[in-house]
């Protein structure tokens, strides 16, 4: 069988992050929630990442990091991450009620430019189930 697609290289990289952000954000609520290793949790006013080089925040956040690399394309990332996000449908919708943002971020990079990736429409319907928006951020080449 052909290859249809060239196997990702080192010149790429992907990344899905499950995002929740607002002032009403309870981040201990959060923690309770998602008690992951991969959760950052910020508060409103503390520097970003906890670096006072940074700019502080301007609200409460809680980031849910499902990898960065270039090995693994963004279908199974997001499959990780509506298993996690799925069972906490509830929940989800309790806080984007309060006014919290709800949303899965994906970021794509490629040194020359050039490739992509693609999302199934199941995985797609999936995650409009769960009143989630999908914020995308490609990167452009370094030059």
């Amino acid at each position: 069988m052909t290859e249809v697609f060239e196997p990702l290289g080192e010149d790429r990289w992907y990344s899905a992050t499950l995002r929740l952000f607002g002032d009403s954000l309870d981040l201990e609520d959060a923690r309770e929630q998602l008690p992951s290793a991969s959760v950052q949790l910020s508060r409103k006013g503390d520097h970003i990442q906890n670096n006072p080089r940074f700019a502080k925040n301007r609200t409460n956040i809680c980031l849910v990091s499902f990898g960065k690399s270039s090995a693994e394309p963004w279908e199974p990332r997001l499959l990780r991450l509506l298993e996690t996000a799925e069972p906490l449908s509830g929940w989800l919708a309790h806080v984007r009620n309060l006014g919290v943002t709800t949303e899965v971020f994906l970021g794509y990079s490629s040194e020359t430019g050039q490739g992509g990736g693609g999302i199934s429409a199941e995985t797609l319907s999936r995650i409009a189930a769960l009143g989630l928006s999908l914020d995308l951020d490609l990167y452009p080449p370094e030059t």
